[in-house]
């Protein structure tokens, strides 16, 4: 009939856990909840990584779970599973990336449903679903088309030159170029001799400078940079 009594036990709290967001995508980062008083870890760090402030970054596709101790009480939490998505994938933009003011270019991509945009609508617009750009001064405007998937967003882009004719009697018509884009060697034509051909980066720059005083030739570009070009076509 004898009895004893321990010491008192101390049963502590589980810590609250939570995420911001049940959903990142790859290269993007969410926060879980705390951010302090202990220590997270990731169930897969190849998936996602996390630090001790609850900065959750995104690394590749898949579910994972984070796990909260805390430092005073050695308890432990666990979130529920966040799903990390990848970005989608974007193809190169692809037409011709030089037009006159008030012309007309069209860009594509093969990776549908994506939105297209300028970033200086001053030199250039383009049509947020067809890629039909229009020139409206001279200069240059960055084009980009963005995709969204699950959230996640990715963007391929392209440069645009806008040039003014500096003849208006110049017969854009009978003017063939190509390749474009060049990989090595441009073929320029017109219905009248050329006089002389001269290229420019987009920060102005003369690159190149060529007599020609025939009616068709070929510039051999291939030890120039990846970039985009201005041509000047010199006729009598």
């Amino acid at each position: 009939g004898c009895e004893a009594t321990t010491t008192s036990v101390m049963v502590n709290a589980l810590p609250v856990v939570s995420a911001e967001e049940s959903q990142v995508c790859v290269g993007s980062s969410i926060t879980l909840s705390p951010t302090t008083g202990g220590t997270w870890m990731s169930s897969d760090a190849t998936i996602a990584t996390v630090d001790n402030a609850g900065m959750v970054t995104g690394v590749k596709a898949g579910e994972v779970t984070f796990t909260f101790s805390n430092t005073a009480t050695g308890c432990e939490a666990t979130t529920t599973s966040v799903m990390v998505n990848a970005l989608p994938v974007v193809s190169d933009i692809t037409g011709t990336t030089t037009v006159s003011v008030s012309g007309t270019t069209t860009l594509a991509s093969a990776t549908a449903g994506g939105v297209w945009s300028s970033d200086n609508t001053d030199v250039a617009t383009i049509d947020a679903t067809t890629g039909v750009v229009t020139g409206v001064s001279a200069g240059t405007a960055t084009i980009s088309y963005v995709v969204v998937s699950n959230g996640c967003i990715a963007t391929a882009t392209t440069v645009v030159t806008v040039s003014t004719l500096s003849n208006t009697q110049f017969d854009m018509a009978n003017l063939k170029y190509y390749p474009n884009p060049v990989k090595d060697v441009l073929n320029i034509s017109y219905s009248k001799e050329i006089t002389s051909i001269a290229l420019y980066n987009i920060l102005g720059q003369e690159v190149m400078n060529k007599r020609i005083n025939a009616n068709a030739t070929n510039l051999d570009l291939s030890n120039l940079p990846n970039g985009n070009y201005l041509v000047k076509i010199q006729v009598d």
